[in-house]
C-alpha cells in the first residue's frame, strides 16, 4: 500500500471469472484494441480489474469473439467500380520492438526512399536495415553502392549519405526474419479482423493503419501470468513514457489539472524503467500466512 502506484492498480475492481458480465467485458476491451491477441487483451485488463485465473478465462472468452472467427476462413469476392491495390511498409526496431508502419500504393524504389526518409524524420538515422530479399530492397542497396564508387551523379542516395547500411538475410531461409516476421502477423490479424471484407479508401486504410502502429507499440513485452498483478514495460514506454496511445493511463491520487509542478524536469527514460520495475514488484499478491502456522525451525547439524 505504500509504493508509488495509482489506487486502482493497489486494488483493482474483482470480476468474477464465471460471470456472463466478466465475458462481455473482456470482448469490449478486446475489441478496443482491435481484436489483438490474448496477451494483449490481458494487459488491458490488469490496468483495472482483477479475473482470477486471468489466462484461463481471457483464452476462454476469445474463443467467442464473432469477428475473430470470421477472420480466419476468408473467401474474398471482387467488387464493382475500380479498386487499386496498397501495401504496407513495417519497420520494427530488434531491440525494444517499437513499429513503424506506413501505406505506400506501388513498391518502387522512390516510393520505398521516401517512406524510409519519413521514418528518419520521425525517429532518426539507423545504422543497419535488416531486411528480405525485395527486389525493391536490392536496387536500393545497389543504388547506394553505386553511389559510394561515384558511379552515379545523377541519383543523390539518400540512405549512402547517412551511412545505412543494408543487411539482407539469406535467400530461401524460411527460419530467418523471425522478429519482424512475427510483427507482419500480428497486423495481419488485427486489420483482417477489423476490416473483413470493406473496401476503404486510401485515407481510411492510413487512419487504421497508424492505430494498428499504435496498438502493436502498446503490446506487453513479456508474457503475463495469473499469478501477477502489474503493469508490464511496452515499446511506447522507451518512445514516449507519457504519450496515450490505446487505453486512457490512469493517474493517481491528487493528480489535478492546477498542480503547480509543471516546472520541474521530466524523468528520464532511466527513471521511467525504474519506476515500472518498482511498481512490477510492489505488485506481487501478498500471501497470507496464517498465525497458526509456523516455519519449521532450521536444524543447525
Amino acid at each position: 500500500d505504500n509504493s508509488e502506484v495509482p489506487i486502482e492498480a493497489k486494488h483493482p475492481i474483482y470480476l468474477p471469472r464465471e460471470s456472463p458480465i466478466t465475458r462481455l467485458y473482456i470482448i469490449y476491451r478486446h475489441c478496443g484494441i482491435n481484436h489483438f491477441d490474448q496477451q494483449h487483451t490481458l494487459t488491458e485488463l490488469r490496468q483495472r480489474v482483477w479475473i482470477p485465473k486471468g489466462v484461463t478465462t481471457v483464452k476462454s472468452a476469445l474463443r467467442h469473439c464473432m469477428q475473430c472467427k470470421r477472420a480466419r476462413p476468408r473467401h474474398y469476392r471482387t467488387g464493382d467500380g475500380n479498386q487499386s491495390k496498397c501495401w504496407l511498409i513495417i519497420l520494427t526496431c530488434l531491440h525494444i520492438r517499437a513499429t513503424f508502419l506506413d501505406v505506400i500504393t506501388d513498391v518502387s524504389l522512390k516510393t520505398l526512399l521516401s517512406r524510409i526518409r519519413r521514418f528518419v524524420a520521425s525517429y532518426g538515422s539507423p545504422s543497419t536495415i535488416l531486411c528480405d530479399n525485395a527486389s525493391s530492397f536490392v536496387a536500393l542497396n545497389r543504388l547506394q553502392e553505386a553511389f559510394r564508387a561515384n558511379q552515379t551523379n545523377e541519383t543523390v542516395d539518400y540512405c549512402a549519405k547517412r551511412g545505412i547500411q543494408f543487411k539482407f538475410l539469406t535467400p530461401l531461409s524460411p527460419w530467418s526474419g523471425g522478429a519482424y516476421e512475427r510483427i507482419v502477423g500480428l497486423t495481419k490479424t488485427s486489420l483482417k479482423a477489423v476490416l473483413g471484407t470493406k473496401i476503404l479508401l486510401l485515407e481510411e486504410v492510413t487512419t487504421l493503419v497508424k492505430e494498428t502502429e499504435a496498438i502493436l507499440n502498446t503490446r506487453p513485452l513479456t508474457a503475463i501470468g495469473s499469478d501477477l498483478d502489474f503493469t508490464p514495460l511496452c515499446p511506447v514506454d522507451f518512445l514516449s513514457p507519457y504519450a496515450t496511445l490505446s487505453l486512457p493511463r490512469l493517474q493517481a491520487e491528487g493528480d489535478g489539472d492546477n498542480d503547480d509542478e509543471d516546472w520541474r524536469p521530466r524523468p528520464t527514460l532511466r527513471d521511467s524503467v525504474i519506476d515500472s520495475w518498482t511498481s512490477s514488484m510492489s505488485l506481487l499478491p501478498q500471501r497470507k500466512v496464517s498465525e497458526r502456522t509456523r516455519a519449521r525451525p532450521i536444524d543447525q547439524q
